[in-house]
């Protein structure tokens, strides 16, 4: 999402400051899920979902396509670099 348009991307895209995310999944068996950054721009490590501050819901039933988080978005900050995650 970026300036209030919603577009679907690949992994290859490179997004910028403010610009927020959604990560598409279909699990191919009932499973659960877990995005971590791995390495932030400025080092950082931490679980981006679930986020018990919002109640996510991690569990994923097979050939369903889930979107993460299922509720609002992940959002980049103002530290420019690469962030790697893990799903």
């Amino acid at each position: 999402k970026r300036a209030g348009k919603t577009t679907s991307v690949s992994n290859k895209f490179s997004f910028k400051t403010g610009d927020s995310i959604r990560i598409h999944v279909i699990a191919n068996t009932d499973a659960f899920a877990y995005i971590i950054l791995k390495e932030g721009s400025q080092g950082e490590k931490s679980i981006l979902f679930p986020d018990p501050q919002f109640h996510d819901d991690n569990k994923l039933k097979a050939a369903r396509d889930y979107a993460l988080p299922q509720n609002g978005f992940m959002t980049f900050d103002k530290n420019p670099g690469s962030e790697k995650l893990t799903l």
